[in-house]
């Protein structure tokens, strides 16, 4: 009901005074708060459930702002006598005022690279995320946001050029222990490595200045040797064109991992996988089947029995691209926070009239992205977006995802802002 509201008053529809917005706003955002941080943590949810049963029919049956602002007041009243000692009223209006912005962005190989400019359009406004959660390359992506508190735009752009993936991407001649074999493997430490450095070692997802949760995909069993052989390409350099030839023979193999038994993992969320090394984790969630592949070979103390535990514990035998486990993971991005506002960026939606040869592909990311859309208050479906198979855009190619992402989330700054907060307090 407050994102309807706060619709209707950004876009015109809806006219109320300063005092009765200020009122309803308050009502709505009392009724969505769950748990309050003061001296500690005080859960709040269950005590308000009458409150919201009474909203609702009251908001119902009546726009009396003067019956909406006694019932706000007394129940604001009742929860400060009912946690007397235990919550402040400063505490708890802070609760109702603003709230956090869990970001989270899906995959889609080259699509992804609109969400530079929706990360210059939030940073513009004045918006910083307060968590993350990525897949794919929404997670290499999610990775450069996370790393510092406010978005450097061409700090991205310095390392989002041909030169850079060319070295990114190379052809596979090693070993698999981790992941599945593919055409290319994907060398983030030697490329990206220098960008995360801490202490002399690469950061853990710990380290990052925005909490970030990174989705991989487990196959949980262990029947990898009947996949299709994905050893392709003769010449060991990449280009446009030989992805081109070959996109049937990928989106064969990628649907044929798609009915594996796969199981979506969120890296960063635990003790044990937030210190996961950063590259890695978004190395395993940009594998690709059939295409890229990532691995853990060097000889590495800290995560080869991290990586072995976690499969362990998840029950899972490879690690792949996590866009096939969760698409858009925005109720993880839900779960880092208390009471967010969560907005989701998918680049890979479903679209006739664009990239028809990947729609198997999108229809596969819509299905497991609906728990994300449902999670999500805000989702914003990007139409203007490169090709999925350009990871590696030209400077021209870049500035034009750049700028269809920065004017595709114009549009919403508004109402992410009122929802945000701060509500102007009426008591």
């Amino acid at each position: 009901m407050e994102c309807q509201m706060v619709r209707s008053l950004t876009d015109g529809s809806l006219k109320l005074s300063a005092d009765d917005e200020s009122v309803l706003r308050w009502a709505l955002s009392l009724a969505r708060v769950s748990k309050i941080s003061d001296q500690k943590p005080v859960d709040i949810g269950h005590a308000t459930d009458m409150y919201r049963g009474k909203l609702y029919q009251l908001l119902k049956a009546s726009k009396d702002m003067g019956l909406v602002r006694a019932l706000v007041t007394s129940e604001r009243e009742e929860l400060l006598s009912l946690y007397k000692g235990r919550l402040s009223q400063k505490a708890l209006d802070a609760a109702v005022q603003t709230r956090p912005l869990a970001l989270a962005l899906g995959g889609g190989g080259g699509t992804s690279f609109i969400f530079t400019g929706a990360f210059a359009a939030l940073e513009e406004a004045g918006i910083i995320p307060d968590a993350i959660a990525g897949s794919s390359m929404g997670a290499i992506l999610g990775l450069y946001r996370a790393k510092t508190k406010h978005f450097d735009l061409e700090d991205l752009k310095r390392v989002a050029t041909p030169m850079v993936w060319s070295r990114l991407t190379q052809s596979l001649d090693q070993g698999s222990r981790f992941g599945l074999p593919a055409t290319f493997r994907l060398d983030l430490h030697d490329v990206f490595g220098p960008e995360f450095q801490k202490e002399g070692r690469t950061m853990y997802l710990s380290d990052l200045a925005i909490p970030f949760r990174v989705t991989v995909a487990g196959i949980a069993d262990a029947d990898v040797e009947k996949l299709p052989d994905t050893h392709w390409l003769e010449s060991g350099e990449v280009h446009a064109a030989d992805l081109k030839r070959r996109e049937q023979s990928i989106i064969q193999t990628l649907l044929q991992i798609a009915k594996k038994p796969l199981k979506p993992i969120y890296l960063g969320g635990d003790e044990l996988t937030r210190e996961f090394d950063v590259l890695d984790a978004v190395g395993f969630s940009a594998a690709v089947p059939g295409l890229f592949h990532y691995d853990v070979l060097r000889n590495d103390p800290h995560m080869v029995p991290l990586i072995r535990e976690v499969m362990h514990q998840h029950g899972v035998s490879r690690f792949i691209d996590g866009g096939f486990a969760d698409n858009l993971p925005a109720a993880e991005a839900k779960r880092c926070l208390t009471d967010p506002f969560v907005l989701a960026l998918d680049g890979f939606a479903p679209n006739w009239k664009r990239h028809w040869m990947f729609l198997p592909l999108m229809r596969i990311a819509a299905e497991n992205s609906k728990e994300g859309y449902e999670a999500a208050h805000l989702a914003i479906a990007y139409q203007r977006v490169l090709s999925p198979i350009n990871i590696a855009p030209s400077p021209k190619e870049l500035a034009r995802a750049i700028d269809h992402g920065r004017q595709e989330t114009l549009v919403h700054i508004p109402f992410i802002k009122k929802m945000l907060g701060p509500i102007p307090n009426p008591f």
